[in-house]
């Protein structure tokens, strides 16, 4: 008898033990699982110029457009643009020194634009070139230049490293 005393003593201090340990305090513990949501900012641009179209142009005239690009995003973002116009019809002076040309037709602003900020002009006066006289002389001609621009939100990155991730360009 007092051997079945002492078994029955050693296994309830063995339950004691087993329900306070770790594993079996574990079960009490409450599972709750969370629901963790972001948003993802878009990145916005816009286009914006000073025009001054010119009134009655002769070869070699220069009028005033000043095309900037504005970070409309929360975010800080790179940009590119492309100019398009008749091939050698048009001339794009001073362009703003953080404006970059590059082999794939693109012109890169270097620093990275702030929310808000706009960049330099891309270019500040267009020169009328002969040519277009001599193809146009007595025709109404439209004096189409448009601007595309686009800009990707990897600013913490390098400017290059910025647009591979874009597009897998080099630059």
């Amino acid at each position: 008898m007092k051997r079945r005393r002492t078994v029955v003593l050693l296994l309830a201090v063995m339950g004691f033990a087993g329900m306070t340990s770790s594993p079996s305090r574990a079960s009490l513990i409450v599972k709750e699982d969370v629901d963790n949501r972001i948003i993802i900012p878009e990145v916005n641009i816009h286009i914006e110029e000073d025009y001054v179209p010119p009134v009655s142009p002769d070869p070699g005239d220069r009028f005033r457009k000043c095309p900037q690009v504005v970070n409309d995003s929360v975010i800080t973002c790179y940009i590119r643009a492309r100019i398009f116009s008749l091939q050698g019809f048009f001339g794009f002076y001073g362009t703003g020194d953080l404006w970059t040309y590059q082999d794939d037709g693109w012109w890169y602003y270097r620093k990275p634009l702030s929310p808000g900020e706009a960049t330099q002009p891309l270019f500040e006066e267009v020169e009328i070139s002969n040519e277009i006289f001599k193809e146009n002389w007595g025709k109404l001609f439209p004096l189409d230049i448009g601007i595309y621009a686009e800009a990707t939100g990897n600013a913490d990155k390098s400017l290059k490293e910025a647009w591979d991730i874009m597009d897998g360009e080099s630059i």
